[in-house]
């Protein structure tokens, strides 16, 4: 028995479900996710090569800074440690670091600045946010490469999961790309699209969100249903940092859905519609470890109230 393997005093539902703790369930979790680094990396294994390598590393590292002091093990440590150490490793010669065909990716840099950063392993390099800067489009999103890169179709547009998570690594969210996403939040279609964005700008430096913005985010989660185990663990990290009531049956949701080898299902690729792009819900080991850290965050609210940060209403003395 592995340190990330407890012993469960768990039972089971009528339905054959695990019922686990949410201590019990982020640890389960935890072992999954170590079981599936190899070569000191998480693979991508629908690219061929590796080549999908270095991002899926920097998301599941991006996760894993969330966790409490007390979650992390001697195993966990030395594990994220190699990764962070292959991550640095993996960047590109002229500063970010690339998804597929040795090309300089918006979207992988991003997550590799945050894992970085996160685990206090190294300051954001200065060629890191330069790239990012530059895959900047004129309508004020962000592009997954550099709009100068010779090999970019010109017809390449900004997305609003890149241009989120981009400002995020940035620090910086002008008016410009608030006003793309929020655009972008008014016509998607796609609820797991939507509830990244949503995540990413609630993670966002405290201050870089326009009220405007914050509110929009605030009516979409509020009334948004997830379907999967990926959109149900975003949701449950929206919901606990706009402490909704919502979060604590999300939560009982999601712990409900684990599966006993402590994973959580990702969604089949073939299933997905549109171009052919990096889901953040099409890995089990990405899905598994979104859930870990949405289970985490729920630890630091435990006994905080919920709804608005406005102070209540005075009562009115009773005659």
């Amino acid at each position: 028995m592995t340190e990330q393997q407890p012993r469960l005093d768990h039972h089971r539902h009528e339905t054959g479900s695990l019922r686990r703790t949410n201590s019990e369930a982020i640890r389960a979790g935890l072992g999954f996710i170590l079981s599936q680094q190899q070569g000191e990396r998480w693979p991508d294994l629908g690219l061929p090569s590796g080549e999908g390598d270095a991002r899926i590393t920097a998301c599941v590292l991006a996760r894993l800074a969330d966790l409490p002091l007390h979650y992390i093990s001697r195993r966990l440590e030395q594990q994220v440690n190699q990764a962070l150490d292959w991550l640095l490793e993996a960047r590109n010669p002229n500063g970010g670091w690339s998804s597929s065909s040795g090309q300089d990716d918006a979207e992988t840099t991003a997550w590799a600045v945050l894992a970085l950063r996160g685990h206090r392993r190294a300051p954001a390099p200065s060629g890191a946010l330069d790239l990012l800067r530059r895959c900047r489009r004129l309508d004020g999103g962000f592009a997954p490469q550099p709009a100068d890169s010779p090999s970019v179709s010109p017809s390449l547009k900004s997305t609003p999961e890149i241009t989120a998570v981009a400002m995020r690594a940035l620090g910086e969210a002008d008016c410009a790309g608030q006003e793309f996403l929020s655009t972008q939040l008014k016509f998607a279609a796609q609820p797991a699209t939507c509830l990244l964005v949503c995540l990413e700008i609630l993670d966002w430096d405290r201050g870089l969100a326009a009220p405007s913005l914050l509110q929009q985010v605030t009516e979409f989660v509020s009334w948004v249903e997830a379907a999967g185990a990926m959109e149900q663990a975003l949701l449950l990290r929206c919901l606990l940092r706009l402490r909704m009531q919502k979060a604590w049956p999300m939560a009982a949701q999601l712990r409900s859905s684990q599966a006993e080898n402590g994973s959580w299902p990702g969604r089949d690729r073939r299933k997905l519609s549109g171009p052919l792009q990096f889901e953040l819900d099409d890995r089990k080991v990405l899905t598994t470890a979104t859930a870990v850290s949405a289970l985490a965050l729920a630890e630091f609210q435990p006994g905080l109230y919920f709804g608005s940060d406005l102070p209540a209403p005075q009562r009115l003395p009773a005659f």
